[in-house]
């Protein structure tokens, strides 16, 4: 199996001289080969693993985890702590403060608004999902500005920040 796998990693030709380019390459062009086929990339409608890996090259979360298990903001400027007041001591408010001059492929700009849209798209009963869990647990998002972003939970849900 091995050397199957190793032959897909040989030179085919010496026409391509030391950092020539193949016909096919396009620059700022990634392409990735998968098994199977894409129906999706959107994580609301996605339902395969190979998906949700595509995704990752397209979408980022509020919060993400790296590689040590710590929790790190991604289009959110910090993670909310209780130590900086994001989370509220009784649990049930998580304010999320984004980042700015964060744009979609499209050129606008991403803010709370996007944020509660996603929410909302998650939350109608006509969009088939496969889950929502912890999201079932927000009573209300509001967003105070186009900036920041709270929820309001019905009990405290650690994992919410994640949401």
């Amino acid at each position: 199996m091995f050397a199957i796998l190793m032959t897909g990693c040989t030179k085919v030709g010496s026409s391509a001289g030391s950092g020539a380019r193949n016909p096919w390459t396009q620059p700022g062009v990634l392409r990735i080969a998968v098994a199977g086929t894409i129906k999706s990339l959107n994580p609301l409608l996605s339902t395969t693993t190979t998906e949700a890996l595509a995704e990752t090259f397209v979408l980022d979360p509020l919060i993400a985890t790296d590689p040590e298990g710590r929790d790190v903001p991604v289009l959110a400027e910090r993670v909310p702590t209780l130590e900086n007041g994001d989370i509220a001591k009784d649990g049930l408010t998580i304010t999320y403060r984004l980042r700015k001059h964060v744009r979609w492929q499209d050129g606008a700009m991403f803010t709370s608004r996007d944020v509660k849209f996603s929410f909302r798209a998650i939350m109608n009963s006509n969009t088939a999902i496969t889950s929502r869990h912890g999201y079932d647990l927000v009573s209300k998002i509001d967003t105070p500005d186009d900036f920041t972003v709270v929820l309001h939970l019905k009990h405290p849900f650690a994992p919410a920040v994640h949401t």
